[in-house]
């Protein structure tokens, strides 16, 4: 991997399995701290004036190698996938709550389906107990009447009750 820019050659070698974006992050990187750093007397250097650049560079490839914030890319794959992950899983208790409250639906057509039927019964009930209530009012009456008549007849001793 190189970055050829205003006459200065940035290269790195890697591993064949080492991704190839990591290496030209690595590339853009030194460059960047290499201008931050040198900037103005690069064209003007001469050979090993800037030996100490050796520290930064040891750094910088330590950081690349084994710290996992440098990729960036497999940073936000992995937030992309515990994304995926929580809203697979939130999709799956909204299914389940959905599910439940089918259930309850049901339930509820039910008991609204039992209500009607229980109103009906108690109307035939209520109107059952009316019309038992009115015949043996009806009954009591009648009887009262009869003891009546009874009681008329033997004071009376029969129809003969008249005044002379």
């Amino acid at each position: 991997h190189y970055i050829n820019e205003n006459g200065v050659t940035y290269l790195c070698m890697t591993d064949v399995d080492y991704p190839m974006r990591m290496g030209f992050a690595f590339l853009d990187d030194v460059k960047d701290r290499f201008l931050d750093t040198y900037g103005y007397i690069i064209a003007d250097a001469i050979q090993y004036q800037m030996e100490e650049f050796k520290e930064t560079l040891r750094e910088r490839m330590d950081f690349f190698n084994h710290d996992p914030t440098a990729d960036k890319i497999s940073m936000v794959r992995e937030n992309a996938e515990r994304v995926k992950d929580v809203m697979v899983e939130n999709m799956q208790k909204i299914l389940e709550k959905g599910e439940r409250v089918e259930l309850l639906v049901k339930k509820t057509d039910l008991m609204q389906t039992q209500a009607t039927g229980l109103k009906r019964k108690a109307a035939e009930v209520r109107r059952s107990m009316y019309w038992r209530n009115v015949r043996m009012c009806a009954l009591i009456i009648l009887i009262i009447l009869a003891l009546a008549f009874i009681v008329f007849l033997i004071a009376c001793n029969g129809f003969k009750c008249t005044k002379k």
